[in-house]
Formats: C-alpha cells, sequence, structure tokens
C-alpha cells in the first residue's frame, strides 16, 4: 500500500468519524428539552426525604392487667388512633362479679351483727344505769353480786358490739377491693394516641 493510498483511507476515516458525531450532536439538539405539561390545581407541595432511621414517639405507654383473666374482647387492632377513655380490652368479670357480690353480702351480714350486738349493749347499759340508781339510793335494794353481774353484761356487750364494728369496716374493706378488681377488668385508653402493638390476642389469659 503507497503512502498516498493510506494518507487517503484515513482522511476518509477521519471524514466519517467527524460526521457521525455532528450527525449525533444535531440529533441532540432536534430532540429539545422534555417538559411535564398539567393542568393547574392548588395542591400542597411534599418535602419528600429518604432516609433511613427509627422513628420514637414523643410519649409511649405500655398498657397492662393488674389481674390475671381471659381476654374476652380487644375492639381495636395495631395503627388505630384511640381517644382517651375509648375501650381497649375486656377482661372476663365473671370472678370478680361473684367475688363483689360474696363482699356485698358479707358486708350486709356485719352491719345487721353490728346492729343486733348495739341492742344489746344498749340493754345491758340501761339495767346497769337503773340497778347502779337503785343501789345509790339503797345499798340493800341491789345485791353486791346482781350489782356486778350488771356490770359485767354490760362489760361484754361492749366489746361484743365493738368487735361487730370491726368487723363491719372489715367488710367494707373487702367490697372496696373487690369492687377495685372488677373495675380493672377493663382496660381505657389513659390518653389519645396510636395503637403500635398488640400483645395478646382474644381468649388468651392476661398475666
Amino acid at each position: 500500500m503507497t503512502r498516498r493510498r493510506k494518507i487517503t483511507i484515513f482522511g476518509s476515516i477521519a471524514v466519517i468519524v467527524v460526521g457521525l458525531i455532528v450527525a449525533q450532536t444535531a440529533f441532540r439538539r432536534d430532540r429539545g428539552t422534555e417538559v411535564r405539561i398539567e393542568e393547574v390545581v392548588r395542591l400542597n407541595l411534599v418535602a419528600t426525604v429518604t432516609a433511613s432511621g427509627k422513628i420514637s414517639p414523643k410519649t409511649a405507654v405500655d398498657i397492662a392487667s393488674d389481674i390475671t383473666g381471659r381476654i374476652v374482647q380487644i375492639p381495636v387492632e395495631e395503627g388505630d388512633f384511640v381517644r382517651k377513655d375509648e375501650l381497649l380490652l375486656r377482661i372476663d368479670p365473671t370472678q370478680f362479679e361473684a367475688s363483689t357480690a360474696r363482699a356485698e353480702a358479707m358486708l350486709s351480714s356485719a352491719k345487721a351483727s353490728a346492729l343486733q350486738a348495739q341492742a344489746n349493749r344498749d340493754q345491758a347499759k340501761r339495767s346497769f344505769d337503773r340497778l347502779a340508781d337503785m343501789r345509790n339510793a339503797d345499798s340493800n335494794l341491789v345485791s353486791v353480786e346482781e350489782f356486778e353481774q350488771a356490770q359485767t353484761n354490760y362489760a361484754v356487750a361492749q366489746a361484743v358490739w365493738e368487735s361487730q364494728d370491726h368487723q363491719v369496716a372489715q367488710a367494707a374493706a373487702n367490697l372496696r377491693e373487690a369492687r377495685d378488681q372488677l373495675s380493672k377488668t377493663i382496660l381505657r385508653a389513659p390518653m389519645e394516641g396510636k395503637i403500635t402493638r398488640l400483645a395478646v390476642e382474644e381468649g388468651e389469659v392476661a398475666l
């Protein structure tokens, strides 16, 4: 191959390459800038940021049962928004209702016994006071044994009444406790917020 022919071939190749570059540049210019056309409407501008991280609530409350029982109702699901005092969970109240009924009966019985003890005490006091007045008027009218017996009867009646009065207080305390346990079969939202996790299901036993 002569030197002249090589120059001719290289010149042709250079012209072809330059021609391709010019053509590609012209093609790109012809395409222009792509734009998106939409109808003009009023919208909220939202800035979207993609990043990794952990979302932590400003205030988190873990709600747990203070009593043991079978869960019969959970009217909420994870992700639900609840208001303050809204029902979250209900535990079977059967045994707690029975305990409350028994405590109410015990209180009524204790009150009745206390009233009877009070009546006996009052009767014993009247008998003792009557004998005391008679003895003060004339010591011969009432024997020492009779007077001491009346005094003893009054003291015993007073002690019985005090014991029954304590029984009433104890029965009242038991009733308050039973009612408190019954009230805890219903769990309500302490504040408004979103349910992020449910650790139990209906039918399970709350511990």
